[in-house]
């Protein structure tokens, strides 16, 4: 039996003086096992904070274990940076959810490293089977660079790499075309 918690939010996490992690708040939980004997959920709107829940599931799927390592993983990510990695969800129409373009933490703190910004990319990502499939292997990502990732992210193009450091380079470039054609550069 498996509990989905379906509410996985910065507010929802308590430490301890020793840094211990409590997840707490289980008033939206679903337990696999006990569903089957219970009947099937129909919900009319998606429980849980929106802007944390998986694509799959505003969509009007069953949230999975999956879903609360998106969960997770867009909470890492704003406990990191302050932001969300994608926009906002539209309250009034969850199940059109667009979150468009996973935005680089590295947008927010150049300091975060490529491989971290990768382990979080893979956790927060739109489509459930490219996504962390178990908790211990998003644990090991955070806690080590993963080569395979690290890979896979330098081969990226720079506008995904460094979206930050693209559009400063993309308009320095315009600005000097501006200027070479109105003639400011070649007196």
């Amino acid at each position: 039996m498996s509990v989905v918690h379906r509410d996985i939010k910065p507010d929802n996490l308590m430490v301890d003086a020793d840094l211990n992690v409590t997840l707490i708040d289980y008033g939206t939980a679903q337990s696999i096992g006990l569903d089957e004997t219970a009947g099937a959920l129909n919900e009319e709107y998606p429980v849980g904070d929106l802007n944390y829940a998986a694509p799959e599931y505003l969509k009007g799927n069953r949230a999975t274990l999956t879903s609360d390592l998106f969960s997770l993983g867009v909470t890492v990510y704003e406990m990191l940076t302050g932001h969300l990695p994608y926009k906002p969800v539209n309250a009034s129409n969850p199940r059109s959810v667009n979150r468009g373009e996973y935005i680089s933490a590295r947008l927010f703190r150049p300091d975060v490293p490529d491989w971290l910004d990768a382990v979080l990319k893979k956790a927060c990502h739109p489509s459930s089977g490219a996504r962390y499939q178990a908790l211990s292997e998003f644990s090991q990502d955070l806690n080590a660079p993963n080569p395979s990732l690290l890979k896979r992210q330098h081969h990226l193009p720079l506008m995904e790499k460094h979206p930050l450091g693209f559009w400063k380079g993309l308009c320095v470039v315009l600005l000097f075309i501006v200027l070479i054609q109105f003639g400011f550069l070649l007196t």
